[in-house]
């Protein structure tokens, strides 16, 4: 199991260079690049320049002796045309972000499920299963040809009439293993965001054993069961020793991804601050680790 964290914080705050260098410096085996600024359509990444900057950026990450084990989609993209054309703009956004991960030799990118509209009043109905199907299938072709797996993630939406964070897609793990098993494509997997399950009133540990092996990556990330606030794991309540403990019982074969964004926020453009923020939360990967490969026994 290899320790990874993202860049998003400290490439918006240093750049992407120095970013990778950072983490690299903290003494993380691995990346998660984050390609969130790819919701202007402005931005590099959807440019003709792509290729080049990847390449870059590549370049990077080996010079310092690291690589990238996984990546992120941008999400949240603007609904400013009608719903048609909008799934048509996130569908190229998503297959451009494929191709940066090809570049990058990324095995596993992040896409959000389509959940542009109000969850809870569609529950149960066919309208977003439909929708997602079809999405992720037609991402299929490209993950394949690219060598590089889509992942979904379990969400959450808030509701403003009764002021709570409530349900979204695939935040029932019932739900998530229909969607995993009805694209039933072995470059379709999940990304188990551990963070989310507390907020939507479920345990993680019975959520990690009712997935199983349909788990293939993680975002790592605590909280109070209230605001999804990506802190530090210790930081929040989530009971750490049994989440590792599931993850070790389903012979979980993933990397631990730090998704604590609010963690690292307050040092974005500090470097010296970084620094030592990711010294802490290398020091706690590796603390998470040994409870993993303590309970997983030799297994893997």
């Amino acid at each position: 199991m290899l320790l990874t964290t993202q860049t998003s914080q400290l490439a918006f705050g240093l750049g992407i260079k120095e970013a990778i260098k950072l983490i690299a410096e903290a003494g993380f085996d691995s990346i998660d690049f984050s390609m969130f600024d790819m919701i202007d359509k402005d931005n590099v990444l959807n440019g003709s320049d792509y290729i080049k900057y990847a390449d870059e950026i590549k370049q990077t990450a080996q010079h310092n002796n690291v690589i990238f084990t996984q990546g992120h989609a941008p999400f949240n993209l603007p609904l400013d045309t009608g719903e048609k054309e909008h799934v048509e703009i996130v569908k190229q956004r998503m297959i451009r972000s494929l191709e940066v991960g090809s570049i990058l030799e990324i095995p596993v990118i992040v896409v959000h499920p389509l959940q542009f509209r109000k969850y809870w009043r569609f529950r149960n109905a066919s309208f977003f299963k439909k929708l997602n199907y079809e999405f992720y299938n037609s991402l299929m072709p490209y993950s394949e040809k690219l060598g590089v797996k889509v992942a979904c993630e379990n969400m959450w939406q808030y509701n403003n009439i009764k002021k709570k964070i409530v349900d979204s897609v695939c935040a029932d793990p019932e739900e998530f293993n229909e969607y995993i098993d009805a694209v039933n494509n072995p470059n379709f997997v999940a990304c188990l965001d551990i963070g989310h399950c507390e907020l939507t009133g479920r345990v993680p540990q019975d959520v990690i054993r009712k997935m199983g092996n349909r788990i293939q990556a993680l975002h790592v990330h605590d909280n109070y069961g209230r605001d999804d606030s990506h802190m530090l794991p210790g930081y929040g309540e989530l009971d750490w020793n049994e989440i590792m403990k599931a993850l070790a019982d389903i012979d979980y074969k993933g990397n631990l991804t730090f998704e604590a964004d609010s963690f690292i926020k307050p040092f974005r453009s500090d470097r010296e601050g970084a620094a030592l923020a990711l010294r802490l939360m290398e020091h706690v990967g590796r603390e998470l680790i040994d409870k993993f490969n303590s309970f997983n026994n030799g297994k893997s």
